[in-house]
């Protein structure tokens, strides 16, 4: 099958996706919308289920809707009840002196940040991003690369997101670790509308390993790629405002944006914090600004990754603890054009099985004080930092001199703290800088 996988057409029966049900009423049959349920509940719908081809990245929505009607049941939330509910209104009225506990308030949310949602990150019919007649053309091509385990319960919402992406040329590419749930069955779905490409992962069960491998996978094309968590939801400008703010630059470049943190159900609670440090080699050694759920990397970046990859080796790739972070480390020791976006692009879903958490958020934060206080964070800084002394040649010569600076440290005590202030290592805040070095004069980074 054209632009699709061998290895994904075979996966079984076509689920569901959420990108199949939508309340407008060109899309339900008269019978089922007169019969519609309230939101929340199990119902039966009538749909129009377009035909398995694969010409699926036509903008024209009366190629999408062709095919017989086909009864479904789905558990409809009233979040996903249409794409203007994806980010309630009433979250985020929050009123000037509004305390912190009040239900449905958020202080962190300001009138311009409300304004800039309403005017950019609405749906493509509302969306800003949208290409007008006349403007510049955008990229022309860009692969979404995401890393699946055991992912079902929330993939079908982030594939109905990468759906109505404003930018239609694009193509995912997935690599699965071994998922024992309903994800291939998913990505089988998925696949039969939009062009897919699925690979098997490293089977780690880490999901470093797992996006390190898509992106030193040789069937991965070259051209800017995207990073997707399984469990977050893109809002549809994310790629346009990503390749127009990467531009045409043939240097390295790596772009990252905020996010809006929700909860399990995607119901908005804040806005990730906003960095306060320009980003460079010295803060990427201590700390992560460039989160990997919104990463975009260009052309230039995306083979400086696979060339440290390539002298890294399979075995060196999978001793590196967190991917997005090493991939800013590596750029930003580079020399690329870093570009952190101070609007958010996505939906960051906060669960049990996130690995830190997003910024500001408390489960989050105590996550990183447990690391941080076991010495497991030293650790990582220090794994990452010996993976980067194998890419050294890739490195600027400034570059070279901080990293050997930090490899050089005593172990502990005031000398290392010393040693980490003069070789440049800070994080976003005074505050931030003086724990790093009172926990690396304690032995713990």
């Amino acid at each position: 099958m054209p632009g699709i996988s061998s290895s994904v057409a075979g996966a079984g029966t076509c689920p569901v996706e959420a990108t199949d049900i939508v309340s407008t009423s060109d899309r339900l049959s008269p019978t089922a919308s007169a019969s519609r349920p309230p939101p929340a509940r199990v119902a039966e719908y009538s749909i129009s289920r377009p035909p398995c081809s694969h010409s699926s990245r036509s903008s024209t929505p009366d190629s999408r809707l062709a095919g017989a009607p086909r009864k479904v049941s789905i558990v409809w939330k009233e979040y996903t009840r249409g794409p203007r509910h994806m980010v309630p209104p009433r979250r985020l009225a929050a009123k000037p002196g509004d305390g912190a506990g009040k239900a449905g308030r958020n202080p962190g949310v300001s009138a311009q940040f409300r304004s800039k949602l309403a005017k950019d990150l609405t749906f493509p019919r509302h969306n800003r991003h949208t290409p007008q007649a006349g403007a510049l053309p955008l990229p022309p091509h860009v692969t979404i690369v995401m890393a699946t385990r055991n992912g079902a319960r929330h993939l079908p919402a982030q594939l109905a997101s990468l759906a109505r992406q404003t930018h239609p040329d694009w193509a995912l590419f997935v690599s699965d670790d071994a998922s024992t749930d309903a994800t291939p069955a998913i990505l089988a779905g998925f696949a039969r509308r939009h062009p897919l490409h699925l690979v098997p992962g490293p089977c780690t069960g880490t999901a470093a390993a797992n996006f390190l491998s898509a992106l030193g996978h040789p069937d991965l094309p070259a051209g800017p790629v995207a990073l997707a968590d399984q469990d977050d939801v893109w809002l549809p400008g994310k790629l346009s405002r990503a390749l127009r703010r990467l531009g045409p630059d043939p240097a390295p470049a790596l772009y990252a944006a905020e996010s809006l943190l929700c909860d399990a159900a995607l119901r908005p609670l804040r806005r990730s914090r906003p960095p306060r440090a320009v980003p460079g080699f010295g803060n990427a050694l201590a700390q992560n600004l460039f989160c990997g759920h919104t990463l975009v990397l260009n052309a230039a970046a995306l083979a400086l990754v696979r060339q440290a990859l390539a002298l890294l080796g399979p075995q060196g790739a999978r001793a590196i603890p967190w991917h997005d972070w090493w991939i800013y480390q590596l750029l930003a020791g580079a020399g690329a054009r870093l570009v952190l976006d101070p609007l958010p692009v996505a939906l960051y879903r906060q669960h049990p099985g996130n690995a830190l958490g997003g910024s500001g958020d408390l489960r989050g934060a105590l996550r990183r004080l447990a690391l941080l206080g076991s010495g497991r964070w030293g650790w990582a800084m220090q794994a990452q930092a010996q993976a980067l002394q194998q890419t050294a040649a890739l490195l600027t010569p400034a570059a070279r001199r901080t990293l050997d600076g930090f490899l050089a440290a005593p172990p502990a005590g005031p000398g290392r703290a010393m040693a980490l202030h003069r070789a440049g290592l800070h994080r976003a805040s005074a505050s931030g800088t003086a724990v790093l070095l009172a926990a690396a004069a304690l032995g713990r980074v």
